[in-house]
């Protein structure tokens, strides 16, 4: 895959999400369509062509497309009106959550956890109630959706969901709590408020597995994207190996031939060192010889006197033979 491939999956798959976002946000205002849902073609197109726009009129949102520059809404106005102890105990008698009551009066989490404790009014140990299956069952049983008690125990829904989940409750019947010793008589108006609710549950359970699907997805195109990756890394692997063998050859050969110059040297210094020899050798004899040629010449001198002083003594011995023959 190419980086421009890439990079525009990866814009597809954004508007996609923004899409789903939006999609979840028309739930309780559009009738339920599963083949929308599972189509990720049939989404972008319901939003592209508009046919989205009358939906959203109902809930006023915005048509904002994905990518486009987000619009900064006005800040909501200040709330003016103190909330009381009183206030609020008589808010949460009447059910109200805490996240309702947060939203209400322009409360963050830690202000509000900050005014609770003030007032003496953060729950202890004993008075938290968990979530379990029973009590699941229980206010379900009662009629309560998982919005309502995600409300009652300060919860998002999606941990709603995740806890139905876990549990196995997803899409299973919650049968009402009975007293063996009481017969309770069920009216058409109860069954299909009952049918209501677990069509309502049904709904929320394909938005949440929509999601899931959309999330499994992603993580697919993430592992097709890393495989991608590995490979590319095992190529470049296997080049940096073959340049390494490369190099352990040229080093070896380098290594040889300075073992080899390192010989040559040696040898080298070796006859240099017989032709110093040799010369300081030579450097002798020549002495000797330029010595002997010096006594010879000396010696060719006097053999020349003596040869003067000779034909000298025969001229004065002939002479005198001629004197005495007279």
């Amino acid at each position: 895959m190419t980086p421009n491939e890439r990079k525009k999956l990866k814009q597809e798959r954004e508007k996609l999400k923004v899409y789903r976002n939006r999609l979840m946000a028309l739930k309780d205002v559009m009738p339920h369509d599963e083949e929308l849902w599972s189509d990720n073609d049939k989404i972008v197109k319901f939003f592209e062509t508009g046919q989205a726009r009358k939906y959203e009129d109902k809930l006023n949102l915005p048509n904002i497309k994905p990518g486009a520059p987000t619009v900064k809404r006005p800040k909501r106005a200040e709330i003016t009106v103190e909330l009381t102890v009183e206030k609020y105990k008589e808010l949460k008698a009447k059910g109200v959550s805490d996240n309702a009551v947060k939203d209400e009066y322009g409360f963050h989490s830690n202000k509000f956890n900050a005014w609770k404790k003030k007032n003496n009014l953060m729950k202890t140990e004993a008075d938290k109630v968990e979530l379990t299956v029973a009590v699941y069952k229980e206010l379900k049983a009662k009629g309560l959706t998982d919005q309502e008690i995600a409300d009652k125990f300060d919860k998002k829904i999606g941990s709603v969901y995740q806890f139905k989940s876990v549990n196995g409750l997803t899409n299973q019947p919650i049968k009402p709590v009975e007293n063996e010793a009481v017969s309770v008589e069920v009216d058409s108006a109860h069954l299909k408020d009952a049918v209501d609710t677990l069509e309502k549950e049904l709904e929320e359970t394909n938005i949440f597995a929509s999601g899931e699907a959309l999330r499994v997805s992603e993580l697919e195109q993430q592992l097709h994207d890393s495989n991608l990756k590995n490979r590319g890394l095992e190529t470049s692997l296997e080049v940096y190996q073959g340049n390494v063998s490369e190099l352990n050859e040229a080093s070896e050969n380098a290594r040889n031939a300075e073992r080899k110059a390192i010989q040559e040297l040696i040898d080298y210094e070796r006859e240099y060192r017989k032709l110093e020899v040799d010369y300081h050798n030579q450097s002798g004899e020549l002495t000797r010889l330029k010595a002997m040629l010096e006594k010879l010449k000396h010696t060719s001198q006097i053999n020349v006197w003596l040869m003067k002083q000779h034909i000298g003594f025969v001229e004065q011995a002939d002479e005198l033979a001629e004197v005495n023959f007279r």
